[in-house]
């Protein structure tokens, strides 16, 4: 049966930190099959550096390390062997490149490209990495909004991505290279100003109504789940608390796990609680609207926690209940893919500097990758 609350509790907010190995046994995903382990170091004291790709039962950063004490570990992660992969480099003077390529060629180009360059730090981010089922029970439904890559509200030119002109402003792009803005087309393309639609956010909304259920889409712990109270951005007449529930994902043990956290939001009640571990399927509460939302939808979003562009880590603080997801935009990842026709996926490497002054949100970006099953991501325009 589900928990309904009605009030927010201090013990239902967690900070979103990597748990300490003999204080809590996080339930973990396997590794997909063909998936091998980087792993980037760097001395700060010389400004030398390593980037070295190795298989899935290897220790690169071992092997790094063993040639230089000094080295620091900036990046350990996965890599497809066969598959897709992009990479972004960053080096000192503002040195940025991104690479594509399959297995480790990108990894290749772009350390062959950082010669005779000082302080430089590759991460490595997957074209599809399938974990990921459907976000709620039963068939699938309807059309979904897609994400959006730039709630920073940064000017782009769509056809860098093989997309022609259009009527849609460049403040939002889409995973498919496109100028998007649902709601306003024409918000203000020459200053990139807010239009007020709530679509310059780095997430989906999903048209599943009636009585159907939030589900966990993989393995995981919830690290929240409350009705966040936000009576400010609430409709008339609709409940003012955002029955919520983040859960937090690990793919993999020790320094190579690549982890996420999914959002889901606007349910009528949450049938799960803080620190519990769930699995693909698990309920987590009735489909509805309460909260920010003008009809009854499933709100959903996915981040990284670890290997950011610009960041190693990425954690949430749920202290106080407030901005949440907006300040999440630093480490949202559309689990789409990006799918344009050419071009880098813009949120992996245009967003070191917020043009608002925000500090707190510099360094943002993370290439997205496919993070869906089979036949089991919903279907979106």
């Amino acid at each position: 049966a589900a928990v309904n609350v009605d009030r927010l509790f201090a013990g239902d907010f967690e900070f979103d930190g990597i748990p300490a190995a003999d204080t809590l046994l996080m339930p973990l995903i396997d590794v997909p099959a063909g998936f091998g382990r980087y792993c980037s170091v760097r001395d700060a004291v010389t400004g030398t550096y390593g980037l070295l790709p190795a298989g899935a039962a290897d220790d690169p950063c071992a092997s790094l390390i063993g040639s230089n004490p000094n080295n620091r570990i900036e990046r350990a992660g996965l890599y497809d062997q066969s598959g897709g992969n992009w990479v972004a480099g960053v080096c000192s003077g503002g040195y940025i490149s991104t690479f594509g390529g399959n297995g480790a060629a990108a990894m290749n180009q772009s350390f062959a490209a950082s010669t005779g360059r000082t302080q430089c730090i590759f991460t490595n981010f997957p074209n599809a990495m399938p974990i990921f089922s459907r976000p709620y029970d039963g068939a699938h439904v309807g059309i979904t909004q897609a994400f959006n890559h730039d709630p920073y509200l940064i000017p782009l030119d769509v056809s860098e991505f093989g997309q022609p002109q259009g009527t849609y402003d460049a403040c939002f792009i889409d995973q498919r290279g496109r100028r998007r803005s649902v709601g306003n087309p024409n918000a203000n393309p020459s200053t990139c100003t807010e239009d007020g639609s709530g679509v310059n956010e780095p997430a989906v909304d999903i048209p599943v109504t009636g009585t159907r259920f939030a589900v966990a889409m993989a393995t995981g712990r919830v690290t929240m789940a409350v009705p966040r109270h936000v009576p400010v951005f609430t409709p008339a007449g609709t409940d003012p608390y955002q029955r919520e529930v983040f859960i937090r994902h690990q793919v993999g043990a020790g320094r190579y796990a690549e982890v996420f956290s999914t959002y889901y939001a606007h349910m009528q009640d949450t049938a799960v609680r803080r620190g519990q571990n769930v699995v693909a399927g698990t309920v987590l509460g009735r489909i509805g609207t309460t909260g920010a939302s003008s009809g009854e939808h499933l709100h959903l979003s996915v981040h990284r926690n670890r290997n950011l562009t610009y960041r190693g880590a990425f954690e949430f603080n749920f202290s106080g209940g407030n901005r949440m997801d907006r300040d999440g935009s630093v480490s949202s990842i559309d689990p789409w893919g990006w799918q344009a026709p050419e071009g880098a996926d813009p949120w992996g490497w245009r967003f070191r500097v917020h043009p608002g002054g925000d500090t707190l949100r510099n360094d943002a970006g993370s290439f997205s990758t496919n993070l869906w099953r089979s036949g089991e991501a919903p279907t979106i325009d």
